[in-house]
């Protein structure tokens, strides 16, 4: 045992990783060396698959056993599909993905609509991030190739058997396949994009396949899923130094799509490899008070996602009590970081991803999740016990009622302080009331294309919180996704007689910030104390709404009065918000000069 430990460290040490994800490293390197010399030759690379669907099974019960029990599930959950104008935009490709619409574009799947790049045909997948026009950005063709809109149209077919919806998702899979050759880039370079359209196709498939449209087109689906599903298996992201949101993608499309059909050996044994993954990653990837280890609002939704819709397909003894658990904890989470609107807060990254969109097809992208959040609610049976949470794993506090949110964040970096999908954003605060955000996290604007807008967003100077000017709590030089735990933070919170306190203290080079945080919503007050520990401190504040009485002792935003405790340098500034992913737009930003190390803010909220 002490030997085995030994070699696990020293493997660690010498390479990052641990022995058995080093072998697998290495097990992919000669995979993907032979997968390119096949590619090159012009032969198909599915000569490393198997068939994992029974196809003679298929075709024999095409309306009744997998099949059908998915398309029973599907219709018991008594889904509103969307109305049919929204449904005609679909099948006319009239749709926004990001901030720009598809209006019967054939290259959108592998075109940059933006920059103007596109990717040449037989290009080699894992080439597609090599010369790149400025501003390229690989996210908008994957985001389209996920096939999001196939869903809500196939939804509709189960109500209305209209064959012309059958028909648009046939033409839509072909025309992206004729375009996308297994193993080109862009949109079979990164294995999570190839899990999402996997599962969207896959289910598309199962909701039309009744239809007499599809008597002579079986064979095609079932060839273009097997492709997908033999793609994910051999290309699997497991072999980081952590296990994220990539690899729970990977198997939560594998579980969804071979679910619904009659299975060879070979299907079997992917099954039940998700399944077991699923229960594995569920565990591994889910802090104890409900949150997802990356610590993003977003990626947690994302991620929630990819464990219920596993859950959701199969049947109830299939999945561990455990795991049900967990997973009600985690829309607990979802929940309560969920605004009164109807709203998800931005904390950290947000890249507006999802996995399954049945309706509400409209705000795809958006942070609306009402639809979304009532089919969790309605299958998982979620009861609220207080106003107040604390997540004390995450370090995330706040209360909720019908007209209030309040949200404080410690300043813990996630993915085990790789900080992938964080923010220099420690004691950043959120404030809602009556819907209107009084205080609000900005976004993210953007990934890889414009690494200035990527580190604008992620600077502590630009969220709701104290800071030096040209100092970070974490190094954004380090890398895009990396945002290492370089601070050290220690929090103190309560709920005592109906009234949240709040301690923290965040040191990080010569800098130390203390934050002293009293919410009581019976009084309607909000107190907010910043101590430093060096002079040139300054508090950000921003507001997409009106600020007016502005003077040195307090304004107001919109209606809500902050008054200073002290006379104070309060400046108006303008700056940027990022209300999804690629969308970029101006905000009011406050500026305030913390004079003698010591500052008070009260907020009257009315």
């Amino acid at each position: 045992m002490k030997s085995a430990n030994a070699i696990r460290n020293l493997t660690r040490l010498l390479f990052g990783y641990t022995l058995i994800v080093f072998f697998k490293r290495v097990k992919y390197f000669f995979y993907l060396r032979f997968t390119k010399i096949i590619f090159q030759a012009k032969l198909p690379i599915s000569i490393f698959y198997n068939d994992y669907i029974d196809k003679e099974k298929l075709l024999f019960n095409i309306n009744s056993g997998r099949a059908n029990k998915i398309r029973d599930k599907i219709s018991s959950l008594k889904l509103q599909s969307d109305d049919s104008k929204e449904i005609e935009k679909i099948l006319n490709n009239k749709f926004n993905i990001f901030n720009y619409c598809f209006i019967g574009n054939k290259k959108a799947s592998r075109k940059d609509p933006i920059s103007g790049h596109e990717w040449p045909q037989n290009m080699w997948y894992r080439e597609a991030r090599k010369n790149l026009k400025a501003g390229t950005d690989i996210k908008r063709p994957w985001e389209f190739s996920r096939m999001y809109h196939l869903l809500p149209v196939a939804l509709k077919f189960l109500e209305t058997n209209d064959e012309r919806l059958v028909n648009f998702i046939y033409q839509e899979v072909k025309a992206w396949d004729e375009l996308n050759k297994l193993g080109t880039a862009p949109n079979w370079s990164c294995t999570m994009e190839v899990a999402i359209r996997l599962a969207n196709i896959s289910i598309s498939y199962l909701l039309i396949s009744s239809s007499k449209f599809l008597e002579d087109k079986h064979n095609f689906f079932i060839n273009i899923i097997n492709s997908h599903i033999g793609f994910t298996y051999n290309n699997l992201e497991n072999i980081s130094r952590i296990r994220s949101n990539h690899y729970c993608s990977n198997i939560s499309g594998l579980f969804c799509s071979l679910i619904g059909f009659p299975l060879t050996s070979s299907g079997r044994k992917v099954l039940d490899f998700s399944k077991n993954e699923l229960e594995n990653e569920i565990r591994s990837q889910t802090l104890m008070d409900g949150w997802n280890f990356e610590l993003s609002s977003a990626y947690h939704r994302l991620v929630q996602e990819f464990f219920f819709y596993p859950f959701l397909l199969s049947s109830e003894q299939t999945f561990s009590n455990e795991y049900k658990s967990i997973l009600k904890s985690m829309n607990d989470v979802l929940n309560n970081i969920t605004k009164p609107n109807n709203e998800l807060v931005q904390l950290g990254d947000n890249d507006s991803g999802r996995f399954l969109v049945f309706n509400d097809f409209r705000n795809l992208g958006s942070l609306h999740i009402e639809s979304q959040l009532n089919l969790f609610n309605n299958f998982l049976g979620f009861e609220s016990n207080s106003n107040f949470f604390e997540h004390s794993k995450a370090k995330v506090y706040g209360y909720k009622d019908d007209r209030t949110f309040f949200l404080i964040k410690g300043g813990t970096k996630g993915q085990l302080g790789f900080g992938g999908h964080s923010h220099n954003d420690t004691f950043n605060i959120e404030l809602q009331i009556d819907g209107k955000d009084i205080i609000f996290d900005p976004g993210t604007g953007c990934y890889t294309p414009l690494p200035e807008i990527r580190n604008y967003f992620r600077s502590i100077k630009n969220h709701n919180t104290v800071f030096w000017d040209s100092l970070e709590e974490a190094d954004l030089k380090k890398g895009l996704f990396i945002l290492r735990q370089e601070n050290k933070v220690s929090i103190e919170a309560k709920i005592e007689s109906n009234i949240l306190h709040f301690c923290g203290t965040n040191k990080y080079l010569d800098k130390e910030h203390t934050r002293v945080i009293r919410f009581d919503p019976k009084q309607r007050q909000l107190s907010i104390n910043d101590n430093v520990s060096h002079d040139g401190a300054k508090i950000r504040l921003i507001s997409n709404l009106p600020i007016s009485d502005l003077s040195n002792k307090g304004f107001l935003i919109d209606s809500v009065r902050f008054e200073l405790e002290d006379m104070a340098d309060v400046k108006f500034e303008k700056g940027y918000t990022s209300p999804k992913y690629g969308t970029i737009l101006d905000a009011n930003f406050l500026s305030i000069k913390i004079p003698n190390k010591e500052f008070k803010i009260l907020i009257n909220l009315n």
